[in-house]
């Protein structure tokens, strides 16, 4: 029989789901966060996925990402702290596991102007990487291998560089059907074809 049990609750970022309140002082989304950890020892839960990559951004000091605009409203922004750090300070005081949530191959959540992302983000470096598609929504193409690579490397990172408990993708990966939006089609025609290793187009 287990010895223990793994409880865990999923802590979304993206769009500010659960946090954090997008502009607000370093200090308040600290503070935030801070309640968040205790209902969840409250709760007796023992473990945090906590949302690190949404769009292809950060919510850690990254050399190859910038910073979420969910932190601060600007793609790129520097919040004035470094929110993975400080979570997994604040979980492990109160012996919660903490483990990086990643969204491995989206670049927006939403409908997201081009003139918004900043310098460094993947798409402006790699226009040719992605696939988009009638609902507004773009992704990495996963079938590309150098975007493979890149997302290892980008969980390389952190892995890295913080003392995570565990690293977990969304099931997010080609864009879900919804309303008049049918999801993939042949987004991927060209290069299928050439990489797909046999898969019929």
């Amino acid at each position: 029989m287990p010895t223990r049990e793994f409880r865990g609750v999923w802590v979304a970022t993206v769009s500010n789901l659960d946090w954090p309140v997008q502009g607000a002082s370093a200090e308040s989304q600290k503070n935030h966060l801070r309640q968040i950890f205790d209902k969840v020892k409250e709760a007796n839960l023992n473990a945090v996925f906590f949302q690190v990559r949404t769009e292809g951004d950060a919510f850690y000091r990254s050399r190859q990402e910038p910073w979420s605009r969910y932190l601060t409203g600007y793609m790129g922004k520097d919040p004035g702290y470094d929110p993975l750090a400080f979570a997994i300070e604040e979980a492990h005081a109160r012996g919660l596991e903490l483990h990086a949530w990643f969204n491995p191959f989206r670049v927006n959540a939403a409908s997201f102007p081009d003139k918004k992302y900043a310098p460094t983000h993947i798409t402006v470096l790699k226009p040719e990487w992605v696939l988009s598609f009638a609902n507004g929504k773009r992704i990495l193409n996963p079938g590309i291998p150098a975007v493979r690579e890149y997302v290892a490397g980008v969980i390389q990172e952190v892995a890295a560089n913080y003392a995570v408990d565990g690293v977990h993708f969304d099931d997010y990966f080609y864009p879900y059907a919804e309303g008049p939006f049918l999801g993939i089609s042949r987004e991927d025609a060209q290069t299928l074809p050439s990489l797909g290793r046999g898969f019929p187009p």
